[in-house]
């Protein structure tokens, strides 16, 4: 259906498996890169396509020095609130495609013992062990301006913010 994100099954609930491999998700090509998180969804913003042939990627087990767990802290990340990026030595990091409706991406965060700062999503992995990161957004505001439409031409101007209710009350008036 147009305009609304299609979620893609997992690996596990189409009952797929390949011993000594991890799953790192889906790609659009039998040897593609991955570009859609396992659970995570086709997003209605994408370029329409009648068939999404999608090949399951895989890396072997005893390969994997490092893992990125990226968390869309209330968005999507590669179609996925949140997932497991499992990475070899040297590998190239395509930093994950980010969306979340009503807000604006601001920047990436990794935790760093109970606090969290920023991040600057690497390029290459050249780190071992586990990282976790958080996407951060701002919630979109704009303003909506009335217009008399008459021969006065007044104006009232209220700014909105996105997912909050707000009313023209008494206080706002026509200038």
């Amino acid at each position: 259906t147009y305009g609304v994100d299609h979620d893609l099954r997992t690996k596990d609930s189409l009952g797929f498996n390949y011993d000594g491999y991890v799953f790192d998700g889906w790609a659009l090509s039998p040897t593609g890169k991955t570009v859609y998180a396992d659970g995570g969804a086709i997003s209605s913003n994408e370029k329409y396509r009648s068939t999404y042939d999608l090949y399951a990627v895989w890396i072997d087990e005893t390969e994997v020095v490092a893992r990125i767990h990226i968390d869309g802290n209330g968005g999507k990340v590669d179609g996925a609130t949140s997932y497991i990026m499992y990475l070899r030595e040297n590998d190239t990091i395509i930093e994950p495609s980010k969306y979340y409706i009503g807000h604006t991406f601001s920047k990436w965060e990794v935790q760093d013992g109970s606090n969290w700062v920023d991040y600057p999503f690497p390029t290459v992995c050249n780190f071992e062990g586990d990282v976790y990161v958080r996407a951060t957004w701002n919630t979109n505001t704009y303003d909506v301006v009335y217009h008399s439409n008459d021969s006065r031409h007044l104006t009232a101007t209220i700014s909105v913010t996105y997912g909050a209710e707000t009313a023209m009350t008494s206080a706002t008036t026509l200038n």
